[in-house]
């Protein structure tokens, strides 16, 4: 069974995930690259959230706030699976009525913080 890593950063598209080994995972979006990324994600440049793994499941919940720009504020749920060639987990917006299914490839780094 594959195992979660903590050396590097998950990535699909524009998406970034750091996981931490006491149960963090830090969530960012950029349309930098996973090298520009890793010099700056941490738990001061965003904030973190809980994790859950239960054999090779894996689940998160990410809140966002009502914006000034006028969106609505929601959950943000992550779910799926730890696999060998990464992450597949559903996204399931409440913010932008997103659901889809990705895969997020394991890139490892040097991190910050």
């Amino acid at each position: 069974m594959a195992s979660l890593r903590f050396d590097g950063l998950y990535h699909s598209g524009g998406d970034f995930l750091r996981f931490y080994p006491d149960g963090d995972v830090v969530v960012a979006s950029s349309n930098g690259t996973p090298e520009q990324i890793a010099q700056w994600i941490s738990r001061t440049s965003d904030t973190p959230v809980g994790y859950s793994v239960k054999g090779d499941q894996i689940r998160f919940d990410l809140w966002i706030e009502r914006g000034e720009d006028g969106l609505i504020g929601g959950a943000i749920v992550y779910s799926g699976r730890v696999a060998d060639d990464g992450l597949h987990l559903r996204v399931t917006s409440e913010v932008t009525n997103y659901d889809a299914t990705n895969v997020y490839k394991f890139f490892a780094a040097k991190l910050s913080g």
